[in-house]
This record gives structure tokens, C-alpha cells and sequence, in this order.
């Protein structure tokens, strides 16, 4: 038992390290959304300049960055009070995604160089690591709706998206 709650552990805070990293993957670069521009034909469907839309990424992206205090704005796109509202919210959750995975990446370090984790729990680790994204698609696939409003943001950001 003792086994399975040390690997459940590590596993929760590998899965929380790898989603601030690939978070922070994202927005350091824009290979995804110059990619996205393209394909989904945005310029296109818009009638945006592609260099236009860039622009205005850059921007939502420089402001969601835990490093800016800036006011949202966005350079050539008009936007709402309710628009300005949900960039704040995602803000503040990108910025604890950042933080609960600097706190989890901390963990791993020192379990690693203090080698107190096991072989076989490191096994039983990545198995759980395996499952976990695994059963929260299931649920997804499953009622998107439900699943998606059963997890508690309000607790850890304050962000209502019953809303």
C-alpha cells in the first residue's frame, strides 16, 4: 500500500511537471499556432492578415506570461470587457499551472538526487502516469460537459466557468 501511494505521488507530480512544461513549450514558441494559421485557413476565414493575427497572438501570449504585469490589450482586434475578463482567468490558471509544476519539478529533483525512490516504485509510477491521462479521456470522451465541470477550478484559481 505504502508502495502504491509513493508511486501515485510521483506519478501526480511527473503528470503536473509535464503539463507546465509543455505549457511553457507552447507559448515560448509559436510553432503550433503559425502552424494552426495555415491549416485551419484563419487568415482566410477571418480576413486578417496572417502578420495581423500574429500580432495580436504575440500580444495574449506576452500578457498570459507569469513574467508580465501588463493590462490586457490587444494591438489591432477590438475585444470586450467579458474578453478581457477570460484572459485574466486564464492568466491566473496559467500562472498556477507554472507555479504547481516548478513545485512538483522541485520534488522530482530531490527524490531523484536523494535516490528515495525504489525501482519498483518508480514502475508502478509510470504505469499510474500511463492511466491517469488515460481514464481522465475516457471521461471526456465519455460527457465532455460533466467531466470537464467536475474538476474543481474554483478551488485553485477562482475562475467560475459554470459561468
Amino acid at each position: 500500500m505504502k508502495r502504491a501511494i509513493a508511486g501515485s505521488l510521483v506519478a501526480i507530480c511527473v503528470l503536473l511537471f509535464t503539463t507546465a512544461l509543455g505549457l511553457a513549450l507552447i507559448t515560448i514558441t509559436d510553432f503550433p499556432y503559425v502552424t494552426d494559421i495555415g491549416v485551419l485557413k484563419i487568415s482566410e476565414n477571418t480576413g486578417l492578415t496572417r502578420e495581423e493575427i500574429l500580432l495580436n497572438y504575440h500580444a495574449v501570449i506576452s500578457y498570459l506570461s507569469p513574467f508580465s504585469n501588463a493590462e490586457f490589450t490587444l494591438p489591432t482586434l477590438g475585444y470586450t470587457e467579458k474578453a478581457s475578463f477570460h484572459f485574466a482567468e486564464c492568466k491566473t490558471l496559467f500562472n498556477e499551472v507554472y507555479l504547481v509544476g516548478l513545485v512538483s519539478g522541485l520534488i522530482l529533483a530531490f527524490l531523484a538526487i536523494k535516490k528515495a525512490v525504489s525501482k519498483k516504485t518508480l514502475k508502478l509510477s509510470g504505469i499510474i502516469t500511463l492511466l491517469i491521462p488515460i481514464l481522465l479521456a475516457v471521461a471526456l470522451m465519455t460527457d465532455f460537459d460533466r467531466a470537464f465541470y467536475f474538476f474543481p477550478f474554483d478551488i485553485f484559481c477562482g475562475c467560475n466557468l459554470a459561468v
